[in-house]
């Protein structure tokens, strides 16, 4: 993917309110549960499994330069770019087939499970384990209702309510009882308490009603063609899990490697529309530091935002939401093929050109009086800069054989700011363009 963060953010919070979004011209999407008739006996003759199906729902959305192992360190893990590091997600799919399961302190899938990634740890080397907790993440994927006393302290201390100090207190009373349990108890207050805080905070249990459906409502989601998904679905589930047997069960894949792979599959879904139709607001975390961005620093240079460390603050929120659900959109037309190299450059030197003229339009008197030595005001510049931004973004890019809306053109403009393709104030003009 280009730009300099990926879409990627808190991932693998998995959204349990999916919705079939289509538009009614398409016709009547065919629905989850007439998916599942359709193909089960299909599914049940190649021997499809659900933890391929848990590392299938996070496939199709993987980042074209993440990577996704499956069946090595753990039943999948995923090396995901973000913010110009490496976070490493490790992922156990806990299925059960009876009715009504939960995942409670009896259940030893729960605890095998923190005694794997305690395990993985410890055999790292010491290098490894600087960052392990640190850039990790910890997911168990389960159709099993919750209902562990020491996940139902996690989420108290991920939310502040509770102290690490608090855990492990709660842990040395538990470990006055015998429990079967115990020897992970002991393995996770052996930690030094700044390293159990890291790793407790960064373990989630995410619920999956139906692995296999669960997949299907992720890829409408996806890719926006719901009249189309059904034989597609199959047809990419079926490939894909033999060469899963081919290659001996386990196998590698970045986002973009997956893609080219699949391609025949995939392309089937674009219908050459360059329309953020469909696409929900992507989620974000407003913990996160976004003033890094230069998407966020040209904003606050032209005074569009105040406060660029608080993503809550109305404006900026709104410019990340915008940016973000555009890129979602983006990594979609990369995956179905409908965005190719040539065309990306295209639009790139069609935005540009149409930048630049709003860009000369508001600051030529500025660049003459620069040019004669002459000084000129801040306020001229954020002046300049504003009206070139508001006229950049009321812009809509137009390519020939293909249908563009006003928010894909924002979600483009937003994309090269980011990028530092295009810029908004002077002063970033001359530091990176007449330099050049």
């Amino acid at each position: 993917m280009n730009g300099y963060y990926s879409t990627s953010i808190l991932i693998y919070k998995k959204n349990t309110n999916l919705k079939i979004v289509y538009n009614a011209a398409m016709g009547k999407p065919l629905t989850k549960e007439d998916f599942i008739s359709r193909h089960s006996a299909y599914f049940q003759q190649i021997g499809f499994d659900v933890q391929f199906a848990g590392c299938m729902y996070y496939l199709l959305d993987l980042g074209m330069n993440d990577r996704l192992n499956y069946e090595q360190e753990d039943d999948f893990v995923i090396h995901r770019q973000e913010r110009g590091k490496e976070i490493i997600e490790y992922y156990q799919v806990k299925h059960s087939k009876e009715i009504d399961a939960k995942m409670n302190d009896a259940d030893s899938d729960f605890w095998k499970t923190i005694d794997n990634w305690i395990s993985i740890y410890n055999l790292s080397t010491v290098e490894e384990k600087k960052l392990f907790f640190t850039n990790g993440r910890f997911i168990i994927l389960t159709n099993k209702k919750e209902n562990n006393f020491l996940y139902a302290e996690i989420k108290k201390l991920v939310d502040g309510s509770i102290l690490i100090e608090d855990i492990v207190d709660i842990i040395k009373e538990k470990l006055k009882t015998e429990n079967s349990y115990n020897y992970v108890l002991n393995a996770l207050i052996s930690f030094d308490k700044i390293v159990l805080n890291e790793f407790l905070h960064k373990v989630r249990i995410v619920y999956f009603d139906n692995f296999l459906t669960a997949m299907y409502e992720h890829f409408v989601n996806i890719y926006h063609a719901p009249t189309k998904s059904d034989q597609i679905v199959k047809n990419l589930i079926g490939d894909f899990f033999q060469y899963k047997i081919s290659c001996g069960g386990n196998f590698t894949f970045t986002g973009k490697e997956f893609t080219q792979k699949y391609k025949s599959i995939l392309e089937l879904m674009s219908d050459e529309s360059l329309t953020l139709d469909g696409y929900e607001n992507e989620e974000f975390d407003p913990q996160l530091n976004y003033q890094d961005m230069p998407m966020v620093q040209q904003l606050k240079s032209i005074e569009i935002i105040n406060d660029p460390t608080d993503a809550t603050e109305y404006f900026l929120s709104d410019y990340l939401t915008r940016y973000y659900r555009f890129m979602n959109a983006f990594q979609g037309f990369v995956k179905t093929q409908l965005m190719t190299d040539i065309l990306e450059r295209k639009l790139n030197n069609i935005a540009r050109a149409r930048w630049q003229n709003l860009f000369n339009k508001e600051t030529q008197i500025i660049i003459n009086r620069d040019r004669k030595s002459i000084p000129v005001c801040e306020e001229d510049k954020v002046t300049a800069g504003s009206n070139t931004f508001t006229n950049t973004m009321n812009d809509t890019i137009p390519i020939n054989g293909y249908k563009t809306d006003q928010e894909f053109s924002n979600g483009w403009y937003l994309k090269m700011s980011n990028m530092l393709s295009i810029v908004w104030h002077y002063d970033w003009f001359k530091k990176h363009f007449l330099k050049k």
